[in-house]
């Protein structure tokens, strides 16, 4: 029954991918799944049907964007030395690093220095209502077997408080602020004889009692090698803080493990076993939390995970469990809450050496869901392993807008041996696309989901990572009618860094043509991008 089962899964996905069927179903392995009858669903029409199943885009007329540039995105001469306007646009306030010194954009537009200039200054992270900036400041010039050591200050960006320092000579690395802004999250090495490693464990530091206080000691010492705490997610009352445990030798496949810890008593509970942990949503109440693994779908009741008198086991959702060939394990599904009983999945997978996606809804009771729609040749973009931060995994960029109303993909072309991204978009399930965009690569939707920002290249060269990128500015509504924010002739991007502030402010990164000198820009809906480094 269970092969069956399987086989059923294997034919609805690819019937899926044709664009013929939406096949409902209970994928839980552990309860007998009772099958509906197969609705026809036609998500494409038939002239895309074919192209869709090649990978094989035919360029059309109506696909193509018409790029307007704007004429005031001039960059500083080469070789100035740069200086901060007195005031920029209005728009979402940023904390950035000018000179070795913290500045701080407000509303309003202006800008003045947080830091003290006698020291170099790095690192600024915004407390969640933006009345805080934390930061590293270079001072004594200690270092630590190769590490060296800077003090973590406070300031206020209404300058309501001359900043002060919260902890001398650390070797922490600033990860995030809590929900409610009083705390700070800091991963923290410690070089320990006589193996002579750095071990780590995880901090909080108390931004209005400066109180500094450990809550995961050193994982591994002294018994085993170092292990690091990586992708440190805060639970939504700030009190909790969930984290996958990883050897830090470099072994590859890594072995993530979720667990959990109580800031306050520091008791710490594993949650999900090696590999099983992955993409982490909150319900919106609060009360569930979803864990989607590479191969299962678990649902945790947080009342029980919060209290360490009792046991706290995973339900099992439901389990993808595809042959070998059939589960990208180095890219994680994406899973957004649509309602207080509902989810959106995106499963990456992969047949006969060709990535997929397959979108689907799913309950959070029982795990029945409805495969939507399947996409080949859907392209994700390496991730280097970012201590503390990020899965060593390809990554898909975020699918969805805020609303779930839209979402968009990249998807490998090759036509007549040219390789090329294309930007697909769709409604919430992957059903009707709505626009196509040829030779661009989608970077991320607006928090309001009116509009994208994405890269093109002079030629069809996209897929080519060395090739120099134009950065654009589309519309949700028509992505024909999109602006050129910076030109690749005159700097190259920096994909990591280009991100919104809120649904109308963006900045990104880039590095001069000819220069090693790193541009910090920022930019508003309607006003062509500033330079402010």
């Amino acid at each position: 029954m269970r092969h069956f089962l399987i086989g059923l899964l294997i034919l609805s996905i690819f019937l899926s991918g044709c664009g013929t069927v939406s096949v409902k179903i209970n994928w839980n392995p552990d309860e007998v799944p009772s099958i509906v009858t197969v609705t026809p669903t036609a998500y494409l029409t038939a002239d895309w049907t074919a192209d869709f199943a090649s990978a094989a885009l035919s360029p059309s007329p109506t696909a193509i964007f018409t790029a307007t540039p704007w004429e005031a995105s001039t960059p500083s001469p080469s070789g100035e030395t740069p200086t901060p306007p007195a005031a920029v646009t209005l728009g979402a306030p940023l904390a950035y690093v000018s000179q070795d010194r913290i500045y701080w954009v407000d509303p309003g537009g202006n800008i003045y220095p947080l830091s003290d200039s006698a020291y170099a200054a790095s690192s600024p992270l915004v407390s969640p209502d933006n009345s805080l900036v934390v930061y590293f400041e270079s001072r004594s010039g200690s270092v630590l077997e190769g590490l060296l050591l800077k003090d973590i200050v406070l300031a206020s960006t209404s300058r309501s408080f001359e900043p002060r320092t919260l902890v001398g000579d650390s070797s922490d690395r600033l990860l995030s602020f809590s929900p409610d802004g009083q705390w700070v999250l800091t991963q923290r090495a410690e070089f320990k004889q006589p193996v002579g490693l750095f071990y780590y464990g995880l901090h909080v530091i108390n931004v209005i009692t400066g109180e500094d206080r450990e809550v995961l000691a050193l994982l591994g010492f002294p018994n085993d090698p170092p292990i690091l705490p990586v992708n440190p997610t805060w639970s939504p009352d700030s009190q909790y803080i969930f984290f996958d445990r990883k050897p830090a030798s470099g072994e590859w496949p890594p072995r993530l493990e979720l667990n959990v810890v109580n800031i306050h008593t520091r008791e710490m509970r594993l949650l999900l076993d090696v590999n099983q942990s992955g993409s982490l949503a909150f319900s919106p109440d609060g009360s569930r939390l979803l864990v989607a693994g590479p191969r299962q779908l678990f649902r945790f009741d947080l009342e029980q995970v919060y209290d360490f008198s009792v046991d706290a086991p995973a339900q099992l959702l439901m389990s993808y469990d595809l042959p070998q060939e059939g589960t990208l394990i180095y890219t994680l599904p994406q899973l957004r809450w649509n309602g207080p009983e509902r989810i959106f999945l995106a499963l990456p997978w992969q047949k006969d050496s060709r990535s997929q996606l397959t979108f689907m809804d799913v309950s959070a009771i029982d795990g029945q869901g409805i495969v939507y729609s399947t996409y080949p040749d859907v392209l994700a973009r390496a991730e280097a392993l970012d201590i503390g931060e990020a899965y060593p995994h390809d990554r898909l960029h975020p699918l969805w807008t805020d609303d779930l109303s839209r979402v968009a993909l990249n998807l490998y072309v090759n036509t007549g041996g040219v390789a090329r991204s294309d930007i697909m978009m769709m409604d919430r399930v992957g059903l009707n696309p709505l626009e196509l965009l040829h030779n661009a690569r989608f970077i991320r939707w607006s928090p309001d989901g009116l509009h994208f920002l994405f890269f093109s290249g002079h030629e069809e060269n996209v897929v080519n990572s060395r090739a120099p990128f134009d950065l654009y500015v589309g519309n949700s509504d028509n992505a024909g009618d999109s602006q050129m924010l910076l030109s690749g002739s005159e700097a190259a991007i920096l994909l990591d860094t280009v991100r919104w502030l809120d649904g109308n402010t963006y900045i990104f990164q880039a590095v001069g043509t000819g220069s090693d000198e790193t541009q910090l820009w920022r930019g508003v809906i309607g006003s062509p991008p500033l330079r402010l480094d």
